[in-house]
């Protein structure tokens, strides 16, 4: 798949596709799936916006937008199994890291019957947008090399699901903080938020 892509972009799709390897993306599923993953994240990675699978294959010719298009719908591609290569490689650093809830917002300017979205307002752009709302769970290194998210949820809004399923991002940030399990977890706020420490990973996660 390298050979097919452009040279100004094929050492950092060799990069990503090594450091998923070393992640253990092979036991994702089939050579191919890992692969498909590997050219989806270089794609995240290169576009600063609108990465959609016709834009990636734009820039990144090494499969058709069609394939990246059956990655998520149909292949068996386990994202959770994807989070907790991301975990694991999380607590083989030395290093001692701490965790941060933050809430992502990605624009869908023109999806106005997508059951996940809803409108919010957008610091970064001075008003509101309407699109998808991720509560995201990230690891981030003390040395502010490293920031891996660990994991996620989908907030949906009101309108597009039962008074008993409904669920506010301060719950979805609850379910978050129970899920990774850190150990030796003690919370500080900075500037009225929570953010969780970690004194560092076990040193018996990799055995």
């Amino acid at each position: 798949m390298a050979s097919r892509l452009y040279s100004t972009t094929r050492h950092l799709y060799i990069e990503g596709a090594q450091i998923l390897n070393d992640l253990g993306s092979v036991s994702l599923g089939t050579p191919t799936v890992a692969a498909l993953v590997s050219l989806y994240a270089t794609g995240l990675i290169l576009l600063d916006e609108r990465q959609t699978q016709t834009r990636v294959t734009r820039f990144l010719p090494g499969r058709c937008h069609d394939a990246l298009n059956r990655l998520l719908r149909v292949m068996p591609l386990s994202t959770r199994l994807l989070m907790q290569l991301l975990v694991a490689w999380v607590n083989c650093q030395s290093g001692d890291g701490y965790l941060c809830l933050d809430e992502v917002v990605v624009e869908k300017a023109f999806a106005k019957k997508l059951p996940w979205a809803a409108w919010t307002y957008s610091f970064a752009k001075k008003r509101k947008v309407y699109g998808l709302h991720i509560v995201v769970l990230l690891w981030c290194s003390s040395d502010g090399r490293w920031r891996i998210p660990v994991a996620f949820r989908l907030w949906r809004p009101k309108r597009s699901c039962a008074r008993h399923t409904y669920r506010t991002q301060l719950h979805l940030a609850e379910q978050l903080l129970k899920w990774p399990s850190p150990r030796r977890v003690s919370f500080h706020c900075r500037l009225s938020k929570p953010v969780l420490l970690i004194s560092g990973p076990p040193r018996n996660s990799c055995q």
